[in-house]
């Protein structure tokens, strides 16, 4: 805020006249300082557009140079030119708001102490991530993970004694899996349940890195391992890791309806949240393997939803696994769009790891393959911001899954092979 005081009458020589002085403030009024980021900036109940001091900004509607919203100058700035609206580094929106050339935790010295840059700790990765000493579910980070709160062994069929350390004890009693009497009341241990855990190693890059598989849980589920009737998959509310379980019948839920505790789905599906198919309920959603197992049950869906990596105690590896699920919009359509980004201001953007999520963005970027650039949502339609080998920094490179869609020639460039999306080098 602006305090304005007129000191009145001046008298000169030449008649009585005004004098303006301007004072700035400590303290700055609060505005909405991004008006495109789905939060509430200044904290008076209205975000983005709803804020009156939106009312002008380019996300909104037509900018107006002369609105004194939102104008965060500095001392020699002119207010009346928009060109020098910009505002405090916001660390976790994807934007350089400062102007600086740096966004979110890139600007070191915005953001270097933000609690959103901060390393945070895995839960279950046996390491301490954010250098606190305090390793997996001990570290107070992981005391409200839904695992860590559980009481005593929480994975009753990965070879690992997961009983959870917490503010009261250390991790470990001991006793792994049905030795543990916590476990007693699991399926595994109460019904004797046989593993069906083996696995591939799957190469995902010319360096020749790898990822483990579970090799028997797709689509019908047969496993060696399994006596006839039973099939291999996995049930998250039992074990991450695969067992055999009696087949579901008939009155097994179908991909993509939904499930719950009294809805068992059937083979090669898991009961989880989808990105897009339901906000309130789970879902059976396919199984699958990027690169390995690509079809979806149905041949709905897209192998883009990574469940958390689980370690599989009895062969030593950790495994990752995928599902299928249906993402919110197609980056590559002809206008960039599906019906859930029909907007003419947005646009349809590819997760980053570009395994084929999406989502929709309010606005449209306006430079072309080749342009350099910061974000994804800097580029036109069907173009992402990023660095290959060949790049000097970051450019628009537009989307491919094949060599075709470039042109001229050009290869379909993916980091990871198993990658939905490659880009147009």
């Amino acid at each position: 805020m602006k305090t304005i005081i007129y000191f009145t009458p001046f008298v000169l020589f030449l008649g009585a006249c005004s004098l303006l002085v301007e004072f700035e403030d400590e303290k700055k009024t609060p505005t909405e300082r991004i008006c495109d980021d789905g939060r509430d900036n200044d904290g008076d109940g209205f975000t983005d557009c709803d804020d009156q001091d939106c009312e002008f900004d380019e996300a909104c509607g037509a900018p107006n140079a002369n609105n004194m919203n939102n104008v965060y100058n500095n001392f020699n700035n002119n207010v009346n030119n928009q060109n020098n609206i910009i505002g405090p580094e916001i660390c976790d929106d994807g934007e350089d708001n400062d102007g600086d050339g740096l966004y979110d935790c890139d600007d070191l010295d915005d953001c270097a102490w933000d609690p959103f840059c901060a390393p945070s700790e895995e839960c279950f990765d046996d390491e301490d991530n954010d250098g606190d000493g305090a390793i997996d579910c001990r570290d107070p980070d992981c005391w409200g993970n839904f695992d860590c709160d559980r009481a005593g062994e929480h994975e009753c069929g990965d070879g690992v004694d997961n009983e959870p350390g917490d503010q009261e004890g250390p991790e470990g009693d001991g006793l792994v899996d049905c030795m543990d009497p916590e476990c007693e009341m699991n399926p595994i241990c109460s019904q004797n349940l046989v593993r069906c855990d083996d696995t591939i190693a799957y190469t995902i890059n010319v360096a020749m890195d790898f990822v483990y598989y579970f090799s028997d849980i797709y689509q019908m589920g047969f496993s060696s391992l399994c006596s006839p009737g039973q099939y291999c998959t996995i049930r998250p509310e039992v074990s991450r890791i695969p067992h055999c379980f009696p087949s579901p019948g008939t009155s097994a839920v179908p991909a993509y309806g939904v499930c719950g505790p009294t809805q068992k789905c059937g083979t090669g599906l898991v009961c989880a949240r989808s990105d897009t198919i339901s906000t309130t309920s789970d879902v059976c959603l396919p199984l699958c393997a990027p690169g390995h197992v690509n079809t979806c049950i149905g041949n709905l869906g897209i192998c883009y939803q990574k469940m958390d990596d689980v370690f599989d105690g009895w062969r030593g590896e950790r495994v990752e696994t995928w599902l299928c699920d249906q993402p919110a919009c197609d980056p590559m359509a002809a206008d960039g769009t599906l019906e859930s980004c029909q907007m003419s201001t947005s646009t349809c953007i590819p997760t980053t790891d570009l395994m084929g999520g999406a989502f929709c963005h309010q606005t449209v970027g306006t430079y072309g393959p080749g342009s350099a650039c910061v974000t994804d949502h800097d580029c036109i339609r069907g173009h992402v911001c990023r660095q290959i080998p060949g790049d000097a920094g970051k450019v628009c490179h537009a989307l491919c899954r094949i060599s075709t869609d470039c042109g001229n020639g050009a290869p379909c460039f993916r980091a990871d092979n198993r990658q939905f999306f490659g880009l147009c080098n």
